[in-house]
């Protein structure tokens, strides 16, 4: 209102203005008069009712003119009266109410010609100020006129955010693009923290360069990302303005921040300027851009500027000719020059146990200007609190290998005092969390940071029986065949009949506690919850994503299926190099003897010890047999004089493989570099030699089919030449397309377990082609020794056949002859019949 009062009359027990703001008790908090409250205010620069009564008179403004100094415009040298000449003779009091008696009828401020209010001034929307002895109106950013009588063609944005790193700060700036030259019309910058900020929507307005804008222009809202504690760059998005012919376009985003950078494409459509930029791709639409390096801007950052940001910020591109500038977390300002001090102030947050003072972004006034960032283990607004312990002890017949804990926190629970209402009312809320059972103990761990007051446990998608049976076992089945409605109608029976009974759980929805009066106490519970973390999921590969609470988490955990690994599930058992890491990698139990560890493990370190005495004995002998004079008088001996040697080295390197792996997953050596070198050298060489290997004794397949197809014309001395070539290549050939694995081998950390892994790690493009490649250096060996045997098998088989139809023939020819044989004899039997009878007759 337009109504002034008398300094008498604020807090005086009377209701002298209309909306009560006389007797607000924020007022002379200390003695109860004005003069000390509004003194107070000078250093406060928050805007309220209060503040804007306390501004009334003009001792600020005359006390700076007084000492020539220049005030900045603020609400604390905001005056609305004109300045006043300051007599040397008038003491200056601290700023209070502007004592004003005359009143009209009607309750107007009653002024002389010199004296002219600035709430006369129709200002709409904005505020009267004097400027250079001139009222004018200092318009927000929508509006613009003498005025603030119109409005600016804009584009109205509510942002909301989603970051899976919930104490990582981040910093989005959001640019109001052309889509021809990429000019930069106007831009805002938020500055995000997960664990404060969380369900907030920002509300900001991005105006066009020109008014109106231009009409057969289009537009684009361009969004990007950087971590304000390293100033990187992470991710962009782009929002194409639909509808421009809109003069308010309203735009609303909602946004999930990547756990990594995205990754440049390898086959880019734009040219980007070299050395000025790189190619990027726009996380929701998968379109190409080009993002400058700092001093260049442009569709192809080819157009230059001069960054005049601090040294420590970063130039990210260019406004109406000014730098934009990602500031660190301590600065703030245009140009990053001006320094947060908020968090060194006395009032401010004392982070304790490693926690991080994060500063609040000083255009939003807000009572906690500072917010802790805890470590690991720690939460509470200063960190102070440690997070509750939880040792389960697992008995069971038949050991899982995870398990699910469900957090039950109870809202609507019984008040402290009777027939006064809880603070808490709701419905129950529910957290769960994913474990996994160690291999060397039966205690599981959990650390939980939120209040909780009940505790389940899952396996298998069951409740564990022990302490929570199904309805099934506890009801008969016709009762267990109603309908949900009628069926719980009948809950109260299983706590009554038994007196043991502590809870109970059907299969649909509710889970039930047994009171101290054998009743059934229940409440909601999804049996069949889908664990994503909605848009916050960061799981890859089908891993499940557990959130310490539904709304605004603070913490989060992936279930990994089977082969896979790692705080995100983004590492897989495939990458190891060989069997042996799967095999028993699990089964090694961490910080235990050898002698302590399983029995698969004890077996196979004395299988390990044989295979290497025999492997050694074996190949020595077969270099005393291969060396003589008469086996290498072939190729075929040359071959596999080279694969004993082979041999020899492949069982040492192995047997060394074995003992550093086991040793390593004992933790008895936890030194990286050791860990990455060793396994770099073993898994190289042993890799190569078995590939050798394969190909000697590959060699040694085909040389023999050749001695058998060509027989006596088999060239002894050109075979001998030619082996000694042929290994050389071999071994050139399997190294040269074996190098990259070295190149990619890396270590990660499992924390679950607290082992170290190392796995080789390909981009996809790669892993296929090398897959391929594997697989087909794999199986060309054994296909020829394959082929070898079957040929030499059909040769034989083909012999076989022709020697049997030779041998049927000739045994045909044997029976026509004994028949033809036959045949004379009867006919030598007819003749002498005929001279018989006939010497007869005469």
């Amino acid at each position: 209102t337009n109504i002034c009062i008398d300094p008498d009359s604020v807090r005086d027990g009377h209701l002298s203005c209309p909306l009560q703001d006389d007797e607000l008790k924020s007022f002379c908090k200390m003695v109860g008069d004005t003069v000390s409250t509004c003194g107070m205010w000078v250093t406060i620069r928050q805007i309220s009712k209060e503040n804007i009564i306390c501004t009334l008179d003009d001792t600020l403004r005359r006390l700076a003119f007084q000492s020539n100094r220049t005030p900045h415009f603020s609400l604390a040298n905001y005056s609305i009266l004109p300045p006043l000449p300051l007599p040397s003779s008038l003491t200056l009091w601290p700023k209070r109410v502007l004592p004003t008696t005359l009143l009209d009828q009607n309750g107007l401020i009653v002024v002389n010609e010199r004296q002219k209010a600035l709430t006369q001034f129709p200002c709409r929307g904005g505020i009267s100020i004097y400027f250079k002895g001139n009222i004018t109106c200092l318009c927000p950013s929508i509006l613009y006129g003498s005025f603030c009588e119109y409005q600016n063609q804009r584009v109205s944005v509510t942002l909301q955010v989603g970051a899976p790193e919930w104490q990582n700060p981040f910093v989005f700036f959001v640019y109001l693009v052309d889509d021809t030259y990429k000019l930069v019309n106007s831009y805002h910058y938020i500055r995000y923290l997960s664990i404060r900020d969380c369900s907030t929507k920002f509300n900001f307005h991005l105006l066009y360069s020109s008014r109106p804008k231009t009409a057969n222009q289009t537009y684009s809202v361009l969004i990007d990302v950087f971590d304000m504690l390293t100033l990187k760059y992470r991710v962009s998005w782009l929002f194409p303005i639909l509808f421009s012919f809109l003069p308010v376009y309203r735009l609303p985003i909602q946004l999930t921040v990547p756990l990594f950078h995205v990754s440049s494409e390898i086959k880019c459509p734009l040219e980007c300027k070299k050395g000025h930029g790189r190619c990027t791709l726009f996380l929701n639409s998968g379109t190409s851009f080009c993002q400058c390096d700092p001093g260049w801007f442009g569709p192809f950052c080819t157009i230059s500027y001069q960054c005049n940001c601090s040294p420590d910020s970063l130039c990210v591109g260019t406004s109406r000719n000014q730098s934009i500038c990602v500031c660190p977390i301590n600065k703030y300002g245009k140009r990053c020059y001006l320094t947060n001090n908020l968090c060194q102030e006395k009032n401010a947050k004392n982070c304790r146990n490693n926690g991080t003072c994060i500063p609040r972004d000083l255009r939003i006034p807000v009572d906690d200007k500072t917010t802790c960032s805890c470590s690991d283990k720690f939460h509470g607004d200063e960190c102070e609190l440690n997070e509750t312990r939880i040792d389960l002890l697992i008995e069971m017949p038949v050991m899982k290998d995870s398990l699910l804990i469900h957090f039950i926190r109870v809202n609507c629970h019984m008040p402290a005092l009777q027939y006064i209402p809880s603070e808490k009312w709701g419905p129950h809320e529910r957290a769960t969390t994913f474990k996994r059972i160690p291999f060397d103990s039966d205690v599981v761990t959990i650390y939980w940071s939120n209040p909780f007051h009940l505790i389940f446990v899952e396996y298998d998608d069951q409740i564990a029986k022990k302490r929570c049976p199904p309805i099934q076992e506890l009801l008969n089945n016709d009762i267990v065949k109603h309908p949900r409605l009628r069926r719980v109608k009948y809950y109260h029976i299983p706590c009554q009949e038994r007196s043991n009974l502590e809870c109970f759980h059907d299969t649909d929805q509710f889970i039930c506690l047994c009171t101290h009066d054998r009743r059934a106490n229940c409440f909601s519970f999804d049996h069949h919850m889908q664990y994503n973390c909605g848009q916050l999921s960061f799981c890859e590969n089908g891993g499940r994503c557990f959130q310490n609470r539904a709304t605004c988490p603070t913490a989060a955990i992936c279930a990994c299926p089977k082969c896979y690994l790692g705080t995100r599930c983004h590492l897989s058992t495939k990458g190891f190099g060989l069997p042996l890491d799967v095999i028993l990698g699990y089964q090694i139990r961490p910080k235990l003897g050898f002698t302590d560890q399983p029995s698969s493990l004890i077996i196979s370190g004395i299988a390990t010890i044989i295979m290497f005495v025999l492997g050694l004995i074996n190949g020595f002998l077969s270099i005393i047999t291969f060396r003589l004079e008469n086996p290498r008088s072939v190729d075929c001996g040359i071959y596999l004089l080279t694969a004993s040697i082979t041999s020899i080295l492949t069982i040492t390197f192995f047997t060394l493989k074995y003992i550093f792996f086991v040793i390593t997953q004992l933790t008895i050596v936890r030194n990286r570099i050791f860990i990455l070198g060793q396994c770099i050298i073993l898994d190289f060489f042993l890799k190569i030699l078995l590939q050798i290997g394969d190909w000697l004794y590959a060699c040694v397949a085909v040389e023999r089919l050749i001695t058998v197809i060509k027989s006596i014309h088999f060239n002894k001395n050109f075979s001998r030449r030619l082996a000694k070539y042929l290994i050389m290549f071999v071994c050139i050939i399997v190294a040269c397309t074996s190098i990259q694995e070295p190149l990619n081998r890396t270590l990660i950390d499992d924390e679950d377990e607290g082992r170290i892994w190392c796995i080789v790690r390909y981009s996809n493009s790669s892993s296929t082609i090398l897959n391929k490649y594997t697989s087909i250096s794999t199986i060309i060996p054994h296909v020829l020794k394959i082929a070898k045997k079957s040929m030499i098998i059909s040769r034989d088989i083909s012999r076989c056949i022709v020697r049997s139809y030779r041998d049927i023939i000739v045994q045909i020819a044997n029976f026509f002859q004994f028949l033809r044989k036959i045949e004379t004899n009867l006919r030598l039997c007819n003749q002498l019949k005929f001279l018989m009878k006939k010497d007869t007759k005469s």
